[in-house]
């Protein structure tokens, strides 16, 4: 949770060991508010501040005195100091607006995180409950769901599904805010007719907002990306990368359970060569903890599947050894 509040308050607060605004003597409460919110709340009411910072707050040992009304989260007490994780400064824009700072989105999602794969699995089954057609939980969850214990914090829920049971995914989604996410714009599906050059869906439960930035977006605790995977004419699945790639449906694992480590890691494959060091340590981590619970058969065919896209690719050559 966020709340933002100028620089001088805290400082106080830091002193004391706990931050109760002045508007608490009054209302009882302290106002906070989730990530896909805190921007256009601060935006309308303190517009052009240049003295604000943004306290992120984990809720952890404080449910007792929290409570969700209107949709916000309100904390019947003070913040105690040792609960806020993260303090950055909060900077209007150009035309005196705010956005959240990258460090506070990814910080408010690491504590919002599910703790585990099977955690993780269980929030997907409760969105895809009545749900007939096939899906599986993608991503880090399905390259780590063999592992112990996840090898990094996943902060998003990738639920692949098939194209062909799009229309369907809408119709079970009916109710939820559902968006194609193009060229760095959040479009509104409102048709179930899904274009045949897209391959994702962004979706939150509706509530009544309607986020126009994609860092709001997804800052919403209940935000699910669906990843739409293709067949081909004989019903073999076809990776969307490298199309040479298909193989039986059975290869993308059990539906209603996680991907196949093998596939969530093929589509891996290209963020551990990318100029982002964030994002190919990500990739890597995640391939090096699931290479040693791969069996033979999904060590060969990630190899070959890779090879096929990225000949000189660095993880031919581990899956060799």
């Amino acid at each position: 949770m966020l709340h933002f509040t100028p620089r001088a308050q805290w400082a106080d607060a830091e002193r004391h060991g706990e931050y109760q605004p002045a508007g608490m003597a009054e209302e009882g409460f302290v106002h906070l508010s989730f990530g896909y919110q805190l921007a256009r709340v601060a935006t309308q009411l303190a517009r052009g501040a240049d003295d604000l910072i943004l306290l992120v707050v984990d809720p952890a040992g404080l449910e007792s005195d929290l409570r969700v009304e209107e949709g916000f989260p309100h904390l019947y007490r003070p913040v105690p100091v040792g609960s806020v994780r993260l303090v950055v400064d909060l900077p209007p824009q150009d035309d005196g607006g705010f956005q959240v700072p990258e460090p506070a989105r990814l910080a408010e999602l690491a504590i919002t995180a599910q703790p585990s794969a099977p955690a993780a699995l269980d929030r997907v089954r409760s969105v895809m409950e009545g749900f007939m057609a096939p899906w599986w939980l993608a991503g880090g969850w399905a390259a780590d769901a063999a592992a112990p214990a996840p090898s990094r914090p996943h902060l998003d829920l990738d639920v692949a599904v098939l194209r062909r049971d799009m229309a369907a995914l809408g119709e079970h989604l009916a109710s939820w805010d559902l968006r194609i996410p193009h060229d760095g714009q959040l479009v509104d599906w409102a048709s179930r007719d899904f274009p045949a050059d897209e391959h994702q869906v962004w979706a939150r439960p509706h509530d009544g907002f309607h986020p126009s930035r994609w860092q709001d977006f997804a800052a919403d605790p209940g935000f699910v990306e669906f990843l739409v995977e293709d067949l081909a004419e004989d019903a073999n699945w076809v990776f969307r990368r490298g199309p040479s790639v298909q193989a039986p449906l059975e290869r993308l694992g059990q539906p209603g359970g996680f991907l196949s480590a093998e596939v969530a890691l093929l589509y891996k494959a290209k963020g551990a060569e990318s100029d982002d060091a964030n994002l190919s340590a990500k990739a890597q981590g995640d391939f090096d903890l699931a290479l040693g619970y791969l069996d033979q058969d999904q060590r060969s065919w990630l190899r070959e599947a890779v090879r096929s896209v990225t000949p000189n690719h660095l993880w031919v050559t581990q899956l060799a050894e």
